[in-house]
């Protein structure tokens, strides 16, 4: 979901009439999560790499149109982003370098444990609060 939202923000006309977004585990960077899963499965670095050369080529795939981290430099609208280091899906220092290049436009809730997408289930307290205390009035 975070990558076809951050598409969104960068490709819509209709962007500007966002206030606000959350992301959770978000793809930021499709190119990355190809490296990390290479990475986490003992894969040698140059085998990752040319595979998604040949990928990008055969499927016409640009990794560089699917890498939305630019957009942390200035985020489109405010962002809330929930992410777990212990994620074994999407790289957390993903999320960790969009938010850090925001200038506090972005800011980011870090869970220690929680599966990938499960911050919520690992603190539904705290992962309320958060998102109250960034959309007040809700």
């Amino acid at each position: 979901g975070g990558g076809i939202v951050m598409s969104f923000m960068e490709q819509s006309e209709r962007a500007n009439l966002v206030d606000a977004i959350i992301l959770d585990s978000p793809v930021l960077d499709f190119g990355a999560i190809l490296d990390y899963q290479g990475e986490r499965r003992s894969l040698p670095a140059p085998l990752t790499w040319f595979s998604k050369e040949v990928a990008g080529w055969r499927l016409d795939i640009d990794w560089e149109g699917l890498n939305y981290l630019d957009l942390g430099a200035s985020p489109p609208a405010r962002v809330l982003v929930f992410h777990s280091r212990a994620d074994e899906t999407i790289p957390y220092e993903t999320s960790a370098a969009f938010t850090g290049a925001s200038g506090g436009m972005a800011r980011l809730v870090t869970f220690e444990t929680a599966a990938h997408a499960s911050g919520w289930n690992a603190d539904p307290a705290r992962y309320e609060a958060q998102v109250r205390d960034f959309l007040p009035g809700r």
